[in-house]
């Protein structure tokens, strides 16, 4: 079996499959449209439009720290169904106030931090809703599909998205975003699904019951959350001081190449992914580390956009282990009544590194250089990977999904 054939076989993932690809064209929209359309407004100012990007990871932290405490409470489609509906609501209201009035730049930003508040509420209950739909031995193939849309979108829909702006203005391509919401409503809404599946994994420290702390007791998710914790808020740094890196030397245009070179490398690496055996899942986890971080570490000592572009494309390859890794240690090592915390657990701790990570990252290349604060990001994020490698080379991978 392959993605492609468990597609096709399962009607209710390929519906929540295709529910997620489509409103996460929407989400792109979205982000293009908001920043193009607020730097308009405020006579081109990079700093205003920013601070979008700082509600949406403020959004992504309480979002997800919310979720955390209900997810597990309310069946996975009922969350996603609500968060999809009052998403819908708050853009046919950004529509209408925008249409009708001149709206201040807080207006965005409130929108902005409201729309991700609920996107990574939904985002934990579709990560959890995977173990309830597809059976255990599948699940490597599912997070395949899942990577393969998400590279998809990585390649096409921030292109897209400038297009329709360009042509068509920011209503048509907010238009397009709440029609996503619709259309992603109403997959999941026609989609039902019995969340007993797959049997609870039968082990001891497998809760997670943040009142009880038993989640601390389990040794591989106690490192999962470290490691990703740390490493997100390196790679915050390094993102950060990316923009210094390549405007003044190539130019705010190729600044917007660089997210097709990634997806690019993640679609084809998502592609094969299936088709690459593991013993343990803990190598898929660490080897997406391992190549994001020669890709970066390419990225950060390039002089021409060539080799540049060739460390994005190698990062890139390495997003679909990273990522699919990610969730299936989740998947494999947690009792399925009690992942959609863990996944919002998750979340909630990379969003307090990603905004740490941005504000300090940008202060410090501008006090250095982008190429040295990038150059030892890589060399911290080495070191912090072989320091963790033994926990999740022990991560068993067939036993667990075989339980």
């Amino acid at each position: 079996m392959n993605s492609f054939t468990l597609i096709n076989k399962n009607k209710v993932f390929f519906n929540i499959w295709l529910a997620q690809l489509i409103s996460n064209f929407g989400d792109s929209f979205y982000d293009v449209a908001i920043v193009l359309y607020i730097m308009s407004i405020t006579n081109n100012s990079a700093f205003l439009a920013g601070g979008i990007a700082i509600s949406s990871f403020l959004g992504r932290f309480v979002g997800s720290y919310i979720s955390s405490k209900y997810i597990d409470k309310v069946h996975t489609r009922v969350v996603m169904l609500v968060t999809d509906m009052i998403r819908i609501i708050l853009l046919i209201v950004m529509l209408y106030c925008m249409s009708k009035f001149k709206m201040p730049v807080i207006f965005f930003y409130f929108l902005g931090f409201m729309l991700s508040v609920l996107g990574y509420a939904f985002v934990p209950a579709r990560h959890k809703s995977v173990s309830e739909i597809v059976h255990r031995d599948e699940l490597l193939h599912a997070n395949q599909a899942d990577s393969v849309s998400s590279s998809i979108v990585q390649i096409l829909s921030w292109a897209l998205g400038g297009v329709v702006y360009a042509f068509f203005g920011v209503y048509i391509t907010l238009f397009i975003d709440l029609l996503s919401f619709c259309i992603s409503f109403f997959l999941v809404f026609i989609s039902k699904w019995n969340s007993s599946l797959n049997k609870p994994l039968i082990r001891e420290n497998n809760k997670f019951d943040n009142k009880k702390n038993n989640y601390k007791e389990n040794k591989v998710m106690k490192n999962l959350f470290k490691l990703e914790s740390i490493y997100l808020l390196l790679a915050a740094f390094y993102w950060a001081a990316l923009p210094l890196k390549i405007i003044p030397i190539w130019g705010s245009k190729n600044y917007g190449y660089q997210g097709a070179f990634f997806g690019l490398g993640a679609l084809i690496m998502a592609i094969f992914l299936g088709k690459v055996k593991f013993k343990k899942i803990g190598y898929v986890y660490l080897l997406g580390l391992l190549v994001n971080l020669i890709g970066n570490l390419i990225g950060a000592i390039a002089i021409q956009f060539f080799v540049f572009a060739l460390g994005v494309f190698v990062a890139g390859i390495g997003d679909p282990f990273w990522s699919v890794g990610r969730k299936m240690i989740i998947q494999t090592n947690i009792d399925i009544k009690n992942q959609g915390e863990a996944f919002a657990k998750l979340e909630t701790y990379g969003s307090f590194m990603l905004i740490v990570g941005w504000i300090f990252g940008g202060y410090v290349a501008d006090k250095t250089s982008a190429t040295f604060v990038m150059t030892f990001v890589c060399i911290i994020q080495l070191i912090v990977i072989v320091c963790f490698s033994n926990v999740f080379r022990d991560t068993t991978y067939k036993n667990n999904l075989t339980k």
